[in-house]
């Protein structure tokens, strides 16, 4: 799942240095449910995420199988942008010359990064 800054965010950059998380239950910090870019033990509450990096997409128990079609994606640690990623199906079907994971629908502009600041 590296690849979800990119997808959500629009961000081309692969090597972005910002922490991201994606929390099935669509709820910030809730650890039961997070996959996130690292996945270093909590030094205040202990445990650990679940590694995006080293989970395939198949394996991710997607929020569509328990009703609920949309999560949580949290980027940057420090600004938390939050993002409401809806999961509009999946399948095993490949269109030939498409390229996968792919957007299908975007609401709005992508946010700056950083704000500019007043002249």
């Amino acid at each position: 799942m590296p690849f979800a800054p990119r997808l959500v965010n629009g961000r081309p950059d692969p090597d972005d240095p910002h922490l991201w998380s994606f929390f099935l239950s669509g709820k910030a910090w809730d650890r039961a449910t997070q996959y996130a870019l690292e996945s270093e033990p909590d030094p205040l509450f202990g445990g650990r995420a679940r590694s995006a990096c080293r989970v395939r997409l198949g394996d991710v128990p997607w929020p569509g199988a328990r009703g609920r079609k949309e999560f949580l994606f949290l980027f940057d640690y420090g600004d938390e942008r939050r993002f409401r990623v809806k999961l509009v199906r999946t399948t095993d079907a490949v269109d030939p010359g498409v390229a996968y994971p792919r957007v299908v629908a975007r609401h709005g502009d992508a946010p700056p990064q950083y704000e500019q600041p007043d002249e």
